[in-house]
C-alpha cells in the first residue's frame, strides 16, 4: 500500500505545456487556516511539510481553496481541478521519520469523501506570470 500516483493527463496539466517533477497535478495549494483547524484537532500539531505544497496561502477559511474553481495570484491564473487525496506519506515526520497514524486518523474521522481523504487542492494554471510572497488571492469564481 501506499501512494498510488495519478497517471498524468493532458488535461490536468493545461493546454499541452510541458510538466516535469510532478506526481498526477501541476500544482498543489493548502491553506494556512486548513493546517490550523487540523492542528487544532490533533494532540500532536504537524507541519505543512507533510503535505508537500507548492503554495501556502493566507486570509481565506480553512478549506476554502478546495473550492476554487477559476483564481489568480499575483499575474497568474489558475483553475481548480480538485481536491487532493491524501496518502500515507503525511503520516511520515520529513524531519524525524518516525511514522504514525496521523494527521490521516483525525482528517479521515471530518475530510474523508468516498474512500478518500482530502486536504489541499490540485491546480492548473492558465498563464505565466510573477507571483510574489503577499500577493492577493482573487477568486472569481467557486465550484
Amino acid at each position: 500500500k501506499g501512494c498510488s500516483p495519478t497517471l498524468l493527463k493532458k488535461e490536468n496539466a493545461g493546454d499541452k505545456r510541458p510538466v516535469s517533477f510532478i506526481d498526477g497535478y501541476p500544482i498543489l495549494i493548502c491553506s494556512q487556516a486548513s493546517l490550523n483547524d487540523l492542528n487544532d484537532r490533533l494532540e500532536s500539531p504537524v507541519s505543512m511539510t507533510r503535505f508537500r505544497p507548492n503554495f501556502i496561502v493566507n486570509n481565506c477559511s480553512a478549506y476554502s481553496e478546495e473550492n476554487w474553481k477559476d483564481f489568480e495570484i499575483g499575474e497568474v491564473k489558475f483553475t481548480g481541478i480538485k481536491p487532493c487525496p491524501r496518502c500515507v506519506i503525511t503520516t511520515i515526520n520529513p524531519e524525524s521519520l518516525e511514522t504514525s497514524k496521523e494527521p490521516l486518523r483525525t482528517l479521515s474521522k471530518y475530510r474523508m469523501v468516498g474512500n478518500a481523504v482530502n486536504f489541499g487542492a490540485y491546480v492548473g494554471h492558465d498563464r505565466m506570470g510573477v507571483i510574489k510572497s503577499g500577493d492577493t488571492i482573487k477568486v472569481r469564481e467557486n465550484f
